[in-house]
C-alpha cells in the first residue's frame, strides 16, 4: 500500500480506524499517530434555546433524539423499530430526528405507520445545539462509524444516551456506560425505556470529562504538532 510504504506519518481519528486499515503495522510505530476529532464546546454547553414550543411538544414530554444523514450505516430502520415500539407504550415520547436525506427517505414511511405525529423528520438543520437541548435521550445505534462526531456533540452536552457496543463508540464513550447491539431493538428500546423512568437528567461529570476530551483547540495542538514533528528546520 502506497500510504505505508511512503508516508512519513499516518494519522488516523481513532484506533478502530487504524485496526480497520492497518490491523497489524500500527501499534509500537511511531509513524502512526490517533488524533481524535475535536468540537467547540462553548457552541453546545452555552445552549440555552430548545425547540419544543415550534414543534408543540410539552416542556415535560420525554424526547428521544438522533442527528445524522440517512444511510445503512446510521441504522434509521432500528431507529424506526424502537421509535414505534415507545410511542405506541407511552403517550409522552417523541423521536426527533435530523439528518441529510432523513425526510424524504423517511416522511412517507413515518405516515404508513401513522407515526409522523410522534416521530418528527428533519433534513439537515443549523441549530444543531438548540435541537440537542431539545432532547432527554441522545440515540445513536449505528452499524459502523469512524469517529462518531455526532454522539461527541451530544456528550460534550451531558446527554443521556443510548448507543451501539461498536468499537469506535466503545473507544469515545469509554467502558463505564452500557452498549448494545445495534439490530436489538428490544434491549435498545428497553434502554431507552429505563432513562424514561428514571428522568436522570444531564450527567455533569460526563459532560466535564468528553469536553475534556475533545476540545478543539487541543485536539488541533496534537494534530498541529504531528504534522510538524518531520518537517526540516
Amino acid at each position: 500500500m502506497l500510504t505505508l510504504k511512503h508516508s512519513t506519518n499516518i494519522v488516523a481519528n481513532s484506533e478502530a480506524a487504524f485496526n480497520f486499515f492497518f490491523p497489524n503495522e500500527w501499534r509500537n510505530n511511531e509513524r502512526f499517530s490517533v488524533v481524535y476529532n475535536g468540537v467547540n464546546p462553548e457552541s453546545f454547553v452555552n445552549e440555552a434555546a430548545n425547540l419544543r414550543k415550534s414543534l408543540g411538544i410539552a416542556d415535560d414530554a420525554f424526547v428521544v433524539g438522533h442527528t445524522g444523514r440517512f444511510n445503512e450505516a446510521k441504522n434509521h430502520t432500528t431507529i424506526f423499530a424502537v421509535a414505534q415500539k415507545l410511542v405506541e407504550k407511552y403517550p409522552d415520547i417523541y423521536f426527533l430526528l435530523c439528518g441529510n436525506g432523513v425526510k424524504e427517505n423517511s416522511e412517507n414511511l413515518l405516515k404508513e405507520k401513522g407515526l409522523q405525529d410522534r416521530v418528527l423528520v428533519f433534513e439537515n438543520r443549523s441549530d444543531i445545539p438548540a435541537f440537542l437541548n431539545t432532547l432527554d435521550c441522545y440515540f445513536f445505534p449505528s452499524v459502523t462509524e469512524g469517529q462518531p462526531n455526532a454522539l461527541i456533540e451530544a456528550l460534550v452536552m451531558g446527554l443521556p444516551f443510548v448507543a451501539s457496543d461498536i468499537a469506535p463508540i466503545r473507544e469515545t464513550v469509554g467502558d463505564d456506560y452500557a452498549l448494545y447491539s445495534p439490530l436489538d431493538v428490544d434491549a435498545l428500546s428497553d434502554a431507552i425505556e429505563a432513562k424514561y423512568l428514571t428522568r436522570e437528567g444531564r450527567d455533569l461529570d460526563m459532560q466535564k470529562t468528553m469536553i475534556d476530551r475533545f476540545d478543539y483547540k487541543v485536539r488541533f495542538e496534537e494534530f498541529y504538532q504531528v504534522l510538524t514533528a518531520n518537517r526540516s528546520p
